[in-house]
């Protein structure tokens, strides 16, 4: 009697683990799936960062059982021209603040206070400069947390010069008549070209209107001669005006350089103007 129903018994444990018997069906075991918000996530590295289109934008998310920790993506300057791209994140969800970081093409960090931090609900600008045809890389990262965010972009091209080769090139301003600029992100640079109209003693005045907020970050100025030759260099605090003279003769071109003075910070930069008048 006692091996019947121990036959019975090793029957039974045969037909659930691998057969089947009446009125029953074959049990299959599954590993678990990892519970992530992005799934299947594609854009994990650099390598395989998403593109963001201008005027557009991208939702992401982390759990934190996510593998990588991390999403990547990019974006291209559509002009032939420099251009400035406008990146906005804004947290929509998760347990603490997610992280982000700029990257160049070749994987190397962009420096700057504005190039990495943490962004919140309340949504975060980041102005980052394009030359023509670059594309450059955003990581956005929050390891072993939930997390979920919206990442906008709007590129801009430029309408100014940032290097004495585009600036022989640009517009050419004639003197006397007032010229408004802005620094658009951290590390641009204007240069202006400006022609004589006769004679004389050449005054450039500066006015810092908006850039800079603190005793670190400034504006520069800088005049240079027809051989782009620097005369001298001002430093410039915010609502401050200052002033450089050179000797021209009618027709003569004279370069102005304007850019940033210490801490790049996106929210420090801001308009300048600039004013020339010829005595005899």
């Amino acid at each position: 009697m006692f091996k019947k129903v121990l036959g019975v018994m090793l029957a039974l444990s045969l037909a659930i683990t691998g057969g089947t018997f009446a009125g029953a069906e074959k049990l299959t075991v599954e590993a678990a799936a990892p519970k992530n918000f992005d799934s299947p996530a594609t854009n994990i590295s650099i390598a395989t960062a998403e593109e963001i289109g201008n005027n557009a934008f991208k939702e992401g998310s982390l759990s934190s059982k996510d593998l990588y920790g991390e999403r990547w993506y990019k974006f291209t300057n559509p002009y032939a021209t420099e251009a400035v791209a406008e990146v906005t994140f804004s947290q929509t969800g998760g347990d603490v603040w997610p992280g982000y970081a700029f990257y160049s093409k070749n994987g190397k960090a962009i420096e700057g206070l504005d190039y990495s931090g943490y962004f919140t609900g309340s949504g975060l600008t980041v102005n980052v400069g394009l030359e023509a045809g670059e594309t450059k890389y955003i990581r956005i990262d929050k390891k072993d947390w939930n997390v979920a965010w919206m990442t906008s972009l709007t590129i801009n091209a430029g309408d100014e010069s940032n290097s004495f080769n585009t600036a022989k090139k640009a517009k050419t301003y004639k003197a006397g008549k007032r010229i408004y600029g802005k620094l658009d992100y951290a590390g641009d640079v204007d240069i202006f070209k400006i022609k004589a109209n006769k004679t004389g003693k050449m005054t450039i005045k500066v006015s810092n209107n908006d850039v800079g907020d603190d005793l670190f970050s400034k504006l520069d100025f800088t005049v240079y001669n027809k051989s782009r030759v620097a005369k001298g260099t001002e430093t410039l605090k915010k609502t401050v005006t200052g002033k450089k003279s050179i000797k021209v003769k009618k027709g003569q071109i004279v370069y102005v350089k304007i850019n940033m003075h210490g801490v790049q910070k996106q929210s420090r930069c801001g308009e300048y103007s600039i004013k020339t008048k010829i005595k005899r």
